[in-house]
């Protein structure tokens, strides 16, 4: 009888709780847990979580920002958002990311990035390899690999790099999608430059997410196993010398040719070369940043290479001397940090080559650069 009165109690409840018809009805949409961390053990390039992490970044024909959505690692991802191109022979949108000085990958068999499609068509994604032997011209030379993302969905997008790992483990029994890839051979140990970018024409406002962005190392089994990371020195980009007098012509050249060597004499920072940097910020930018001295308009040159610090070097002309001075700048400050200058006989060039030299090592010396004792 009891067990009747109870049943008959609960049924009571949900006809009164249950709405009348015709009456509005709010539903609460069902939590969507966070993708989960990639269980799998790599050496991370980019972890997408803080502003440092776009510095040396370039958006082709879009917008990037970091968010929430899409996240396999940490608290955020990159999202990269179509806009209308400038050019159209560059269509596609996409970012372009550079490692400079050149980044050695020997020894890594995949590169892997976790791709999430928020869209509501497929999306086809390409990843484009370069190494610093292949001029940004050259770009049959490129290796090049795509992958196909299903609207709202993530997947992993893994790029073969080197080498068979064994038989045991066959390519499409392992985990994510393994993107293949044109053939051409790489130089893993100056890898220069990458792409990830859409594979059409773009498409105003559509967008997707980037996270995880690692390099993966295997046994001969298949299985991934963790990498030693290396040794992470500070990046110091050389800049070209300017030439206040007006007439020191190649000697200007020549200059920081010395200024950049005696910079990595030190063996204390990976150095970002001129002509990395000529190739990284393009002709119109260098022209917009000639003869920047100011904090923001320095942080912006840093931010641009991914450098953490800049060397910049200028002779003037006073009298019959010339003045050679050497500064070393926080790139993400634009602060300066130690200064050298001095003078010398204009009519002599070994002594301002000397000059050269002695400011560049006075001016490291003093800064975060210095050489251990």
């Amino acid at each position: 009888m009891t067990r009747h009165i109870a049943v008959l109690g609960l049924l009571l409840v949900s006809c009164a709780s249950a709405p009348k018809s015709g009456e509005e009805v709010t539903v609460t949409p069902p939590t969507v847990p966070a993708l989960a961390p990639k269980d799998e053990p790599g050496l991370l390039l980019q972890g997408f979580e803080t502003v440092d992490d776009l510095r040396g970044l370039h958006a082709a024909n879009a917008t990037i920002a970091l968010g929430p959505e899409g996240v396999t690692q940490g608290e955020k991802a990159l999202k990269i958002t179509g806009v209308a191109p400038k050019d159209s022979k560059e269509s596609s949108h996409g970012v372009r990311i550079a490692f400079a000085p050149p980044m050695s990958w020997s020894g890594m068999h995949e590169l892997a990035v976790d791709v999430t499609n928020p869209e509501d068509t497929p999306q086809h994604l390409m990843v484009i390899l370069a190494d610093a032997t292949v001029p940004m011209a050259e770009r049959d030379k490129r290796r090049k690999a795509g992958l196909l993302v299903p609207a709202h969905a993530t997947e992993t997008m893994r790029v073969v790099l080197a080498g068979e790992w064994g038989t045991k483990q066959p390519l499409k029994d392992r985990s994510g999608r393994i993107a293949k890839d044109n053939g051409y051979a790489l130089d893993l140990s100056k890898m220069h430059w990458l792409w990830i970018v859409s594979d059409k024409a773009t498409n105003v406002g559509e967008s997707f997410i980037l996270d995880n962005l690692r390099l993966v190392r295997r046994d001969f089994n298949g299985v991934a196993i963790s990498p030693t990371p290396p040794v992470r020195k500070p990046k110091l980009a050389v800049m070209d010398v300017q030439d206040l007098t007006g007439d020191l012509g190649n000697k200007a050249k020549l200059l920081t040719t010395l200024a950049y060597d005696e910079a990595a004499s030190t063996k204390t920072a990976d150095l970002i070369s001129t002509a990395d940097v000529n190739e990284m910020l393009g002709l119109e930018r260098q022209k917009q940043l000639l003869g920047c001295t100011d904090g923001m308009c320095l942080a912006d040159i840093g931010g641009a290479l991914g450098a953490d610090y800049l060397l910049t070097s200028q002779v003037g002309k006073l009298g019959s001397r010339v003045r050679v001075d050497a500064r070393i700048v926080d790139a993400r400050k634009g602060k300066v940090l130690a200064i050298a200058g001095d003078f010398a006989a204009a009519n002599n060039d070994d002594a301002i080559a000397d000059l050269m030299q002695r400011m560049v090592r006075k001016a490291l010396g003093d800064s975060p650069l210095a050489p251990k004792p």
